[in-house]
């Protein structure tokens, strides 16, 4: 599906480097209030530590525009503390947050920049950026209708992220279940549904699986079926 119905902005690709490899995954805005000096990125916590420990560096938030690139400076990424400790069979706790500076241009729409948007404007561009989420869809024990996956995949070009659409199969305490089909390249996306008119993050994808993936947002985790894959449950905010 083409990425349509969404700000592109809210979606973006990391790269990051391991040593001498690089790895790539994605990560999304969420909308937050009361956080007076940042806006959230949600993320794959393995996008930002690896299995043996080895954490992430230079990473870097990629730009419709190359030249927008927003280097992530020490100190502004985190793990969730659980999954820094354990990451073996701890999937459900398989989540970060990365910061990004309120009033930076480079991954904000390009009204923003524009010298004749005023400051208000501005203000209120940045007061709605981003997915919602929701206290009561992380404690809800049903879920029905479809969820949308959305992020870059291995082959999506700068400015278009994709979009599938499946059915929500189960929800979990700590993760949800869907059906649909992803693609590599797709860990760290988020998993949305429309609530109260808004899109809302419901989970983060946690990893590629050939025919269907899941998981909820406490956001909770998202896994597929009939294989399970999970996404870090992310903090819980409305």
């Amino acid at each position: 599906l083409a990425f349509s119905t969404l700000p592109v902005e809210w979606i973006v690709q990391m790269q990051f480097q391991r040593g001498s490899e690089t790895g790539v995954g994605n990560g999304f805005f969420v909308n937050i209030p009361g956080v007076p000096k940042y806006h959230v990125i949600l993320t794959a916590g393995h996008n930002l530590i690896g299995t043996d420990g080895t954490l992430s560096q230079n990473i870097t938030i990629k730009a419709i525009d190359p030249a927008d690139d927003y280097i992530v400076p020490d100190g502004d990424s985190y793990i969730c503390k659980s999954y820094k400790a354990q990451r073996e069979n701890n999937d459900p706790n398989d989540w970060g947050v990365v910061l990004y500076p309120r009033g930076t241009p480079n991954l904000l729409p390009p009204r923003f920049r524009d010298k004749n948007t005023l400051q208000s404007d501005k203000d209120a561009i940045e007061d709605a950026f981003g997915f919602r989420i929701s206290l009561h869809l992380g404690h809800a024990e049903t879920l029905q209708g479809q969820a949308t996956v959305s992020g870059y995949r291995d082959q999506s070009k700068r400015g278009e992220p994709v979009s599938s659409s499946g059915a929500i199969m189960s929800v979990y305490p700590t993760q949800v279940e869907y059906k649909l089909a992803t693609e590599r390249g797709i860990s760290g996306s988020c998993v949305w549904i429309p609530h109260r008119t808004f899109p809302t993050a419901i989970a983060i994808q946690y990893v590629y699986v050939p025919s269907a993936s899941h998981h909820l947002l406490t956001l909770r985790t998202a896994t597929t079926a009939p294989r399970r894959s999970e996404a870090g449950a992310a903090a819980r905010a409305s």
